[in-house]
């Protein structure tokens, strides 16, 4: 069993070690040798050293871990990982630091820092869902007790059979959880550590401050905000430093991540901060221009202040309010911030100009990218109102719609909100299944697959592809196994477990099947060659040669049971959100100011009749917008 032994613990050990060192003499203690030394801090710390434990001496200090032993071969012949948990790769960001960038942590010269078991999670909202997930790897995680500001710590595993030896250096892949910048950790059932080094990489996982302690920004320099993305650099930094000592390469890094952690990803390809961090990218189910991944400044800094305001800080000063802030108790913070759409701002330091306007005028890193979605990400977001057995008829379709419009894009202009709803219906009614519930349901999905997810990641690979190797995949692989809410498809998060090797494991409450193990082998399979050569076949894999993504082939690797490559993904569908919505949108803002002009004139009823008018007219112009609007590029 793991002791749950903390820094304190260890620091308090520099006491002890010292009086122990008074009663044998100064002397006898020149005579021990280094490895007695280990020896003798271990007992004294309650640590057990056997031939399951292994030494890594890294910038700040030795770190004592575990190796797991494997009796089946997956790949190659790599039989023992290496685990080390917890390592803190920041100082605990909390007081003085609290609401700033992040700093190097301390060292631990002198002791052995024990690296075998999870250390804390970030303070975000309790629930049940992660909870849960959270205990079938560590089964006394306990909320109240595991949560806090000190969170900044990374995992490594590591193959066993170069943990010391240099000259062979694994490729090192950095996972970057996801959570809508809100909730997450590293330690879950669905991203274990101990299987995707067997195929010859060093996984790190990290974590990063969520929600108010990751992200709550003033807009100026009193709190600029993007603490969450500094602690990912600062991650990236330590990793640079050290993992070297742990059989990994540092010239040859590759971040992933998945959903805010993808959108994570493609931040950090535009980031100057991130320059030389990493060599390859993945982003699964988010990328930078996904509506999710970035917020503006004025509503967090509104937000920032709605919180001061109930937590009885003054607002009006900035530097102030922040100084109050910091002497809040944490969970007051928890339950006094709004935790929805959190996440970056443009500060001037991360980040300078907006991910669109990065991408667009070419000022990204252009290094190999993968980047992809599952089938049916939207299930994920879906109104339970939706779920079966509710009938979705034509009215409950456009009342979706119109929900979706209103609370979920960009658009605030109650006045001409009806051109973007019609466009929607337009494009996504089944029209030979007009009256076909699960055919709408499945519409209903759609749009929220492709506008949060799907469309974005294609136009960002589609730009990307101009400078570098770019591949992209659909995951559309649902397990035998899972019976439960099959109008659901392959939502949002289904393939994680599968990238980390969950099903040769058991430790989830799923039961895989041999076909899963199979796409999960395919899948790391591909991972690990991209770490290795920039390239996820260099060789065929499962008999498929993964072909680039770009604007005129537009390959696309389909992930199944038997994995298959595709072209053109739902052309009509990403043309609509890419190229015809920001043009739509372009022209009902300037209905919407012709409106307010002519109200202004006082010629109240025609600014009144141009957009009041929800049928023919606003169908036919979309229409011809629709045709107007440029192709996909």
């Amino acid at each position: 069993m793991a002791l749950s032994l903390h820094i304190s613990h260890i620091n308090a050990f520099q006491r002890v070690i010292g009086g122990v060192f008074r009663m044998v003499g100064i002397m006898q203690v020149k005579r021990l040798s280094i490895a007695a030394l280990i020896v003798l801090q271990c007992v004294l710390l309650g640590i057990t050293i056997s031939s399951d434990t292994v030494l890594v001496e890294t910038k700040y200090g030795k770190v004592l871990g575990r190796t797991q032993h494997f009796s089946e071969q997956l790949s190659g012949d790599i039989r023992s990982v290496n685990t080390f948990l917890g390592i803190p790769f920041a100082s605990p960001p909390v007081n003085r630091l609290r609401f700033r960038r992040p700093e190097p942590p301390a060292a631990w010269k002198l002791q052995v820092y024990n690296a075998t078991f999870f250390r804390n999670v970030c303070q975000q909202p309790q629930n049940s869902f992660f909870e849960n997930s959270i205990r079938l790897v560590w089964p006394g995680f306990n909320w109240e007790k595991d949560t806090s500001e000190d969170c900044l710590y990374l995992n490594i595993f590591a193959p066993g059979n170069n943990a010391t030896n240099t000259s062979e250096l694994y490729p090192v892949i950095v996972f970057i959880h996801g959570g809508s910048y809100v909730f997450g950790t590293t330690a879950r059932h669905t991203t274990p550590g101990e299987v995707l080094p067997r195929w010859g990489v060093v996984l790190v996982t990290i974590q990063y401050r969520l929600g108010p302690f990751g992200f709550l920004t003033t807009g100026d320099s009193a709190a600029p905000g993007n603490w969450g993305l500094l602690d990912q650099v600062q991650a990236l930094k330590w990793i640079q430093e050290n993992i070297k000592a742990f059989g990994g390469d540092p010239s040859n890094v590759t971040i992933l991540g998945v959903s805010s952690g993808g959108a994570s990803v493609g931040l950090h390809l535009l980031s100057p901060l991130s320059k030389g961090l990493f060599h390859q990218a993945i982003a699964e189910s988010g990328v930078e221009l996904s509506p999710f991944a970035f917020q503006s400044v004025k509503e967090a800094a509104l937000k920032t202040k709605t919180t001061a305001k109930e937590l009885g800080c003054n607002s009006e000063n900035s530097h102030d309010m922040i100084k109050c802030l910091c002497k809040k108790d944490a969970q007051s913070i928890v339950l006094n911030y709004d935790w929805v759409s959190t996440g970056p701002v443009i500060d001037n330091y991360f980040i300078h100009d907006t991910p669109e306007s990065l991408r667009r005028s070419g000022k990204f890193y252009p290094v190999p990218l993968i980047g992809g979605f599952n089938s049916d990400e939207g299930a994920h977001n879906t109104p339970k109102v939706y779920y079966p057995p509710t009938e979705i008829t034509s009215s409950v379709f456009r009342d979706f719609i119109k929900s979706f419009v209103k609370n979920q894009t960009f658009h605030d202009n109650e006045k001409t909100a009806v051109l973007i709803e019609d466009a929607i219906e337009f494009q996504y009614t089944p029209w030979s299944k007009t009256s076909d519930s699960p055919a709408l349901r499945k519409k209903m999905i759609n749009i929220q697959s492709d506008y949060f997810v799907a469309a974005p990641t294609v136009e960002v690979l589609g730009i990307h592809s101009a400078k570098a190797p770019t591949y992209m995949y659909e995951f559309s692989h649902r397990s035998k196994a899972n019976t439960e809410d099959d109008w659901m498809g392959v939502k949002h998060g289904d393939n994680t477990p599968y990238d980390f090797g969950a099903p040769f494991l058991n430790i989830t409450p799923l039961t895989f099947t041999e076909e899963d193990q199979n796409v999960s082998s395919l899948i790391m399979s591909l991972y690990a060659n991209f770490a290795k050569y920039g390239n996820p076949t260099p060789q065929a894999v499962q008999g498929v040669t993964w072909g680039e993504f770009n604007r005129t082939t537009r390959l696309y690797l389909r992930i199944q049971g038997r994995p298959e490559i595709e072209a053109n993904f739902e052309p009509q569908r990403m043309a609509f959100w890419n190229s015809y919505y920001p043009t739509l949108l372009k022209f009902s803002n300037h209905i919407a100011q012709e409106a307010i002009s002519a109200t202004n004139r006082g010629n109240h009823n025609e600014g009144v009749e141009r957009v009041s008018n929800p049928g023919l007219v606003s169908l036919l112009l979309a229409s011809v917008l629709f045709f107007l609007a440029p192709g996909p590029v």
